[in-house]
């Protein structure tokens, strides 16, 4: 578990069942009583951004983030289907992982992907 106050651009954290991103971080403190940490976020599954807002104190839980080289394969219509490197394994990716970068995937390019859990996520 990590404090809020210690988020920032680049974090990420599990709320609520969901895996998120920090994308961009506030911290206002009024004159009178606790701080207010508001966070714009990337849903690393689905791949829609929100706002969330938290109260000084208030925890999320931390994840650790698998670092792999993957080589693209092919895209499907559905998902982009990747390679591990190491162990020859397939994972299929879906394409909101991918947002805006697929004109840049060109076959057998190899990439380092983050997974969580075993799923690809960013």
């Amino acid at each position: 578990m990590i404090d809020v106050n210690q988020m920032r651009r680049g974090v990420t954290f599990l709320y609520n069942g969901n895996l998120y991103k920090v994308t961009e971080y506030s911290h206002s403190k009024p004159g009178r009583g606790k701080a207010t940490i508001r966070v714009s976020v990337r849903d690393l599954r689905k791949g829609s951004n929100q706002q969330m807002t938290f109260n000084s104190g208030d925890r999320v839980e931390d994840v650790r983030l698998e670092n792999h080289t993957y080589q693209y394969l092919y895209n499907d219509g559905t998902f982009y289907v990747f390679m591990d490197v190491v162990t020859f394994e397939q994972k299929q990716v879906p394409h909101a992982i991918f947002s805006g970068t697929f004109p840049y995937l060109r076959d057998n390019m190899e990439l380092d992907l983050l997974a969580f859990e075993g799923e690809i996520i960013d």
